[in-house]
This record gives C-alpha cells, sequence and structure tokens, in this order.
C-alpha cells in the first residue's frame, strides 16, 4: 500500500508535520475502513460454536475460503452493499442469507450477524463443546486465536517501506 501525500517523493523532514496536519482526519478515516464488513459467530445445530465453518461471499472470487476460528468467530471485510453468504459445515445443511451491510461516515464498525446451521437428517448426535471439522487450509497457516484469517509470509511492501522510511529519518 502506498499513500502520496507530496508530490515530492522524499520531503524535507521539517515539512513533514504540515504534511500530517493536512492529511490527518483523511488517512485516520482511512485506517478506519479496516473495521467495515460483517462479524459474527457460527453456531451448530444445538448452539455449539463450530470451528472451520466455510464462510463465503457468494458472487466474490474465494481463493481461498474464510473459516469460523475455535470459538466459531469470523470477520469478513465488506464494503457497504448486499451480499449472499454460503456456510457449510460438515454433517449440516449449507446454508445460504442474504443481507445487507450498511453505509455511514459514523459507522466504522462491522456489522454482527451469526448464523446457526441446522443439523442434515440422520447426522451423527451433536458434540456439547466447539467443534473443528478436519478440512484443509489451502496451504496457508490459519490463526485460529485470531479469527481464522490466513496468514504467508511475515514481510510486506508497507513493512519494507516503513522500515526505509524510517532508516532515512536516523540517518538525516
Amino acid at each position: 500500500l502506498t499513500l502520496e501525500l507530496s508530490c515530492c517523493k522524499f520531503p524535507p523532514a521539517d515539512e513533514l508535520p504540515a504534511l500530517w496536519m493536512d492529511n490527518r482526519k483523511a488517512l485516520l478515516a482511512y485506517i478506519q475502513q479496516v473495521h467495515l464488513g460483517v462479524k459474527g459467530r457460527v453456531f451448530d445445530g444445538s448452539g455449539v460454536p463450530v470451528q472451520d465453518a466455510v464462510v463465503e461471499v457468494k458472487g466474490h472470487q474465494n481463493m481461498c475460503p474464510f473459516r469460523s476460528n475455535q470459538y466459531g468467530e469470523y470477520y469478513r471485510l465488506l464494503l457497504p452493499g448486499t451480499y449472499t453468504f454460503e456456510v457449510r459445515y460438515p454433517d449440516h445443511e449449507v446454508l445460504i442469507e442474504t443481507f445487507n451491510i450498511p453505509y455511514g461516515p459514523d459507522r466504522y464498525t462491522a456489522l454482527k450477524h451469526d448464523f446457526l446451521l441446522r443439523r442434515k437428517m440422520g447426522a451423527a448426535t451433536p458434540p456439547t463443546e466447539p467443534t473443528q471439522a478436519n478440512l484443509t487450509t489451502c496451504n496457508y497457516k490459519v490463526n485460529q486465536q485470531g479469527g481464522g484469517a490466513m496468514t504467508g509470509p511475515r514481510w510486506s511492501v508497507l513493512t519494507i517501506g516503513l522500515s526505509l522510511v524510517m532508516l532515512r529519518s536516523l540517518i538525516i
């Protein structure tokens, strides 16, 4: 991610406070966009949270499906609009729900929406504690503690860019 605040690639250090003040509100509003979307929990037919339920947004390319964490929690970063979700979990019926994610400049928080799955007829007796499906995760590690987001290489362009900016400020 590159945000350019000046026509000068490396503005003098004494201009940085003014650049910050000129762009502070816009930058903070941009950062707050990370909270848009929908979050909630996935429960099995008996109300127990399930781990590794697949939560997909229909019509969006899902290269690697998002799975609920050990507490049944999921989070999808989405712009305001109407979306159709498909939730799958072994021995349960596929759940399809459509709902609207509202827009509002004062809404810097994700919409809360829980999914309650229904067991398939003839499925095994439901467990009494959180359960986990035996599913693969697209060769990525899944952070089951923090929401099930896929994690890949640790170094990002932003990390490298910020490191270079900090290094430059130490040299000057």
